[in-house]
């Protein structure tokens, strides 16, 4: 029976990672990722946010906070008892692992269950900045399964993260706890569960793959590269993050060197693709500042 598990589960990952078979999600929910004042995460953009992603079947449930929530999806009942079951559902929540190592290992550190890894990969996140897609960044994601309830038992915990380009890692979660098991009492003469046809073990499998597929994220990561070059009297140049994805509408600095220290004569912003021009009014040696970031000094003619 384990040996059959593990080939079925195997089938729905690879699925999953090649993207077959998927309809368009039924529900989508963003939660930002910036904390209050005080939060090591207080310095990020209050445009950063997961978006999550149901498969087809689910809508939203009863139970929704700041990080996460609940979706409730389609009846399962058993084979030979129809009236024994109830709707499936399952919880998912966003965070960010500060400081954790790497995104594996901050996946693993906050999980909700302590259960075994049985699949695990790589993983390309969709990245959109300014209402349009930038690109992807590289993600690591995990699946694990509750041993207690033995062979039949269907709870399942979905992960998958991505780095926020200064050493945190944005995670979300996906707990499948509802079916809980494959037997509905078969030496009762129950017979087994079935959801849309499925054994509970193949269906939160397959969905919590869909899950951790479907999410992608929004917004501003913080700066990693700030250029800079000159055109004429003007500095213009380009704010990335770690992927070289644009930073949009971020505040930019023009400093002046005077002296041994550095003074701001002019300010802007970048635009959708992360671009900036400001003005030098003299000759001189400048830079260019964006947030925590600064280019490598210029010289202006």
């Amino acid at each position: 029976m384990r040996g059959r598990i593990t080939i079925i589960l195997a089938t729905v990952v690879a699925l999953a990672a090649a993207g077959l078979g998927f309809a368009r999600a039924q529900v989508e929910d963003r939660i930002t990722l910036r904390g209050q004042s005080g939060n090591p995460t207080d310095h990020y953009s209050p445009a950063l946010a997961i978006v999550t992603v149901s498969p087809p079947e689910y809508k939203r449930g009863c139970c929704y906070d700041s990080n996460g929530g609940e979706w409730t999806g389609p009846r399962y009942q058993a084979t030979g008892r129809p009236s024994l079951g109830s709707n499936s559902s399952y919880d998912w929540s966003v965070g960010v692992a500060v400081r954790e190592g790497g995104t594996r290992a901050a996946l693993i550190a906050n999980l909700t269950h302590d259960w075994p890894v049985v699949s695990e990969g790589r993983q390309q996140v969709k990245h959109h900045v300014g209402g349009r897609a930038v690109g992807t960044v590289g993600g690591y994601w995990v699946l694990t399964r509750s041993t207690f309830g033995g062979a039949d038992d269907a709870r399942m915990e979905a992960a998958v993260g991505f780095s926020l380009c200064d050493g945190n890692t944005a995670y979300a979660k996906f707990s499948l706890l509802i079916p809980s098991g494959d037997s509905a009492g078969g030496t009762m003469g129950f017979g087994e569960y079935l959801i849309n046809g499925k054994s509970p073990t193949v269906w939160n499998a397959e969905k919590g793959m869909q899950s951790i597929r479907g999410i992608r994220f929004e917004g501003n990561r913080p700066a990693s590269r700030v250029t800079a070059t000159v055109r004429g009297r003007r500095v213009v140049g380009r704010v990335a993050d770690c992927n070289a994805h644009p930073l949009a509408k971020v505040a930019v600095q023009l400093q002046q060197r005077t002296g041994s220290s550095w003074k701001t004569v002019s300010s802007g912003r970048t635009s959708v693709a992360g671009a900036y021009s400001l003005a030098a009014r003299s000759a001189g040696t400048y830079r260019v500042r964006a947030e925590t970031r600064t280019s490598a000094p210029v010289r202006v003619r």
